[in-house]
C-alpha cells in the first residue's frame, strides 16, 4: 500500500466536504477520482498533498520510492483548476 485514508474529515471554513472517507492505494495500481462538482475530488488531493488538515481521521503515504532522485520528476497527486490550463500542452483533452 502506498496510501491510505482512514476515517478523514476535513473541509473549509465550518463545512466537512469529506465525512469518514476511506481509500486504499495499492502500489502499482492507477486509482481515479470521478464525481459530479462539489463531490470532494480536490479536497481529497489537497488532503493527501498536505495542503489541507484532516480535522478527524488519518492519512498514511508510503515514503518508499522505486525511481531514482536523479530521474525522479514531481511525485503524488496533481491537480489543476478548471480553465487554468495548466495542462494545455496534454495531449489527452
Amino acid at each position: 500500500m502506498i496510501l491510505a485514508l482512514q476515517d478523514v474529515v476535513c473541509g473549509y471554513g465550518g463545512g466537512d466536504v469529506l465525512q469518514g472517507l476511506d481509500l486504499e492505494v495499492e502500489r502499482g495500481s492507477i486509482t481515479c477520482i470521478v464525481g459530479p462538482n462539489g463531490a470532494g475530488k480536490s479536497t481529497v488531493l489537497r488532503a493527501v498533498s498536505g495542503l489541507l488538515r484532516p480535522r478527524l481521521g488519518r492519512i498514511e503515504r508510503s515514503r518508499r520510492s522505486s525511481r531514482s532522485s536523479a530521474s525522479a520528476g514531481p511525485s503524488g497527486p496533481a491537480t489543476s483548476r478548471a480553465g487554468s490550463g495548466a495542462w494545455s500542452n496534454s495531449p489527452a483533452r
